[in-house]
C-alpha cells in the first residue's frame, strides 16, 4: 500500500508510531515496523489522540495501518477498550491486507472492542470514507 504521506500533515509521533492528519477529522496511525503494542504504547497513542482533538475543539476519526504491527499484548487491548473517549474518539477503523494483520485485528476486535464504532478494511480508501461517514453521524462538527 503506498501512502500519500507528502500530502498529510504529521501531527504527532512516539516511540510506537507515526501520526497524520490525512484530511479533516481523520487521523491515520502508522505504527513503525514490528511494533510490540503494550499497555504504555497504547495509553501514549490513545493520549496524543485526544489531546489532538481537544486543542482542535471538536473529536474525530482514527485510521490505525495494523500491518507493521509485530504483537500486540492483552494490556493494549484492555486501554484501547477503556481509554478511547467516545467524546473525542468518532469511530476506529483498523486497515490490514495482510493474514497477520487481519488475525491481529480480529482478535483485537473479538476481545477488546473500543466504545465506539470499530471495524477493519483492506483497504485505506474504504476506510477513510467509513470515517467520514461516521464524523458526520456522530458530531464532528466544531464545539463551540
Amino acid at each position: 500500500m503506498t501512502l500519500p504521506l507528502d500530502q498529510w500533515q504529521e501531527v504527532g509521533r512516539n516511540e510506537s508510531a507515526r501520526y497524520y492528519l490525512a484530511e479533516e477529522g481523520v487521523i491515520v496511525v502508522l505504527p513503525y515496523e514490528d511494533m510490540v503494542d503494550t499497555e504504555t504504547s497504547a495509553r501514549a497513542a490513545v493520549k496524543l489522540q485526544i489531546d489532538y482533538w481537544k486543542g482542535a475543539g471538536r473529536p474525530g476519526a482514527s485510521v490505525v495501518l495494523v500491518d507493521p504491527v509485530g504483537h500486540q499484548e492483552a494490556g493494549a487491548r484492555r486501554v484501547y477498550q477503556r481509554e478511547i473517549d467516545p467524546e473525542w474518539h468518532t469511530c476506529v477503523a483498523l486497515v490490514t491486507s495482510s493474514f497477520f494483520g487481519r488475525a491481529v485485528a480480529s482478535v483485537f476486535l473479538g476481545l477488546a472492542r473500543p466504545p465506539v464504532p470499530t471495524t477493519m478494511f483492506v483497504d485505506l480508501d474504504a476506510a477513510l470514507s467509513w470515517a467520514r461517514q461516521q464524523n458526520a453521524t456522530r458530531g464532528m462538527p466544531p464545539r463551540g
